[in-house]
């Protein structure tokens, strides 16, 4: 068996969606590879249409999460690496509550999880900044560049 993970359709251009379409449909009406091969495609609602897929694909949809759930998870993520009454996480609970665009971007898991690993939250305006201060965190954090190296990545 197989397993196909996809993710970003919405980040692809018509072309290339246009083809992996045909992919997958001629994979999954092959009654050869249709009991061999699993896909999972994951994308922003406005980038997947259902009708494109032949077969029985099934739709499902993650809700947001909850203030009272981002912030549950916030003081699991800092009684466990910082300190539930660090500075850092009231900042980060209090920017998240103000602040539409945090707000929004907390509700999703994985972007609340880079929110948490941030060091200086008020350098994050929108999701490139989060990007950007994430992968240095995380590179510098794992030894995988110095901190000489940050401004070229930049």
């Amino acid at each position: 068996k197989f397993v196909v993970f996809c993710d970003g359709l919405d980040e692809i251009s018509a072309e290339n969606y246009s083809r992996f379409n045909a992919f997958v449909n001629s994979v999954v009406v092959d009654p050869t590879m249709t009991n061999r091969v699993k896909f999972f495609i994951s994308s922003r609602y406005q980038g997947f249409k259902l009708n494109d897929y032949k077969n029985s694909f099934k739709k499902y949809s993650l809700l947001s999460l909850d203030i009272s759930q981002i912030h549950g998870y916030i003081d699991k993520y800092f009684t466990l690496f910082g300190g539930v009454n660090s500075k850092q996480c009231k900042l980060l609970k209090t920017m998240i509550t103000a602040n539409t665009v945090f707000h929004e971007m907390a509700n999703t898991p994985i972007l609340l999880s880079l929110l948490c690993v941030i060091n200086d939250i008020t350098k994050i305006s929108d999701r490139t900044a989060l990007f950007d201060e994430a992968i240095i965190k995380l590179l510098t954090e794992h030894g995988e560049i110095g901190e000489d190296s940050i401004e070229e990545l930049l």
